[in-house]
């Protein structure tokens, strides 16, 4: 039997990893992400059980699931995570799409996990003594456990060989190299050491300035992808654009600091940079004449268009000339949105890798092709090749940030985009755009 475990955070997979073992023994196979999960289950036809975390980055369960459900594999699944079934369409039918479906709550106790374990595998032959849970050799070394550790003699005869609040590594050597290669913890210690660590695990999560905040932009707006019928191939392609992007970008001191407050801003700013990004690079992957570097400049200008109103993100929200919050605004402030994408410029003015082209997309991001944008408000069909993407990509970030939408919506505001962008050249990139939001066609 084979189960797999999709989880990025290595500490909880080690945990879930020892807990099957202690439980029942079958081939385990880990995942860091739903896409590398993706790619095990298709060369995996025999697997028994998949737990997965809900939200990883570069997919996570909503991704799997769809998966399974679009290739009619039937596998007993299960959330582990403090996100449930609740949290995405997918999961509408998730409890009748397979009677042993289940969801586990982060964080869980051991016991709550084996009853999960049992339910699916009632009978595990190798199930060890109820009150000891067995662990690997290597997992008692790597987190030096000054715990209460047994050796197993006989089937009922379990015998102490570390008392607790000291590790003995010399000991443990010597029983390891005589063949022992697992060793026991009493079921109520286990339990407890579980719950700790899972508990400071997560409190460590939480901590870490900025980094659930980026998490959860980069999951929804992959979560938008998928939802809007790109590929999966598309999705993968986009992301590795943006981190080597970012990677790129952080050379240079004065982007750090700029990429620092952007990313650790969890309003506007931030998800339009990241959904901008994303969607530009999806639509110009249709574009074969564009290149690798073309696709870095349409991330540079997402990233970087707005980093003038990161601190008044309500400025930033403002997309459109004739939008009311606009004829509210102060005169100082209207000058300030009718002039961010200038004072951007300024500021990447001396960065290498900001060209020209780059250049371009940042000034005219609020432009459109009629003539009715900001700052200039003209008509121009002298546009870069990239600067069409961009517009687009812009421009339906913010439509689809700016409210909730129904697909039927998000159909309505392409069929929309097609009479703004019929003429060259405009008309190129609202094609590869449609081509690549298949669910909008």
């Amino acid at each position: 039997m084979k189960i797999l475990i999709v989880e990025d955070d290595l500490d909880i997979l080690e945990l879930v990893c020892t807990m099957v073992a202690g439980i029942i023994d079958v081939d385990v196979l880990t995942a860091s992400s739903g896409y590398e999960a993706i790619e095990i289950i298709e060369k995996n036809s025999d697997l028994s059980l998949i737990m997965s975390d809900f939200k990883m980055n570069n997919g996570g369960a909503v991704e799997v699931y769809k998966f399974l459900l679009e290739k009619k594999i039937k596998v007993p699944f299960g959330i582990v995570s403090t996100y449930g079934p609740k949290d995405d369409d997918i999961f509408k039918n998730f409890y009748t799409d397979h009677p042993q479906n289940f969801h586990l709550m982060k964080p869980f106790s051991f016991n709550d996990f084996e009853e999960r374990i049992e339910r699916i595998f009632p009978k595990p032959k190798n199930l060890v003594h109820s009150d000891f849970v067995r662990i690997g050799a290597d997992f008692v070394k790597r987190h030096a456990l000054p715990l209460q550790i047994y050796i197993r003699l006989s089937e009922e005869k379990f015998v102490m060989i570390q008392d607790k609040g000291h590790y003995d590594g010399v000991m443990l050597d010597n029983y390891i190299q005589r063949g022992i290669e697992d060793f026991f913890l009493k079921r109520e210690v286990f339990e407890a050491y579980i719950l700790e660590t899972l508990q400071q695990t997560q409190a460590k999560m939480a901590q870490a300035p900025g980094g659930d905040i980026l998490f959860e932009a980069i999951e929804e707006v992959q979560l938008v992808l998928s939802r809007l019928g790109v590929n999966q191939e598309t999705i993968i392609y986009a992301e590795s654009v943006i981190e080597e992007g970012l990677k790129s970008f952080r050379n240079y001191s004065k982007l750090c600091d700029l990429l620092d407050r952007i990313l650790t801003m969890n309003h506007y700013v931030q998800k339009h940079a990241y959904l901008t990004a994303y969607f530009c690079v999806a639509i110009a992957k249709q574009n074969t004449t564009l290149t690798a570097r073309d696709h870095r400049r349409l991330v540079m200008a997402a990233l970087f268009k707005d980093i003038c109103l990161v601190e008044t993100p309500l400025l930033a929200e403002i997309f459109y000339i004739k939008d009311k919050k606009m004829q509210s605004l102060s005169q100082t402030q209207q000058h300030k949105v009718m002039i961010h994408g200038q004072d951007a410029c300024y500021i990447l003015e001396s960065i290498p890798e900001f060209d020209n082209i780059t250049r371009e997309m940042v000034l005219t991001h609020h432009e459109r092709p009629k003539g009715n944008g900001f700052p200039r408000g003209k008509e121009n069909k002298n546009y870069q090749a990239l600067t069409p993407y961009f517009m687009i990509g812009c421009q339906f970030s913010h439509d689809l940030i700016a409210g909730e939408r129904s697909m039927k919506e998000m159909i309505h505001l392409a069929q929309n985009y097609a009479f703004e962008y019929e003429f060259a050249p405009f008309k190129e990139a609202y094609d590869h755009f449609v081509l690549t939001f298949n669910a909008l066609s």
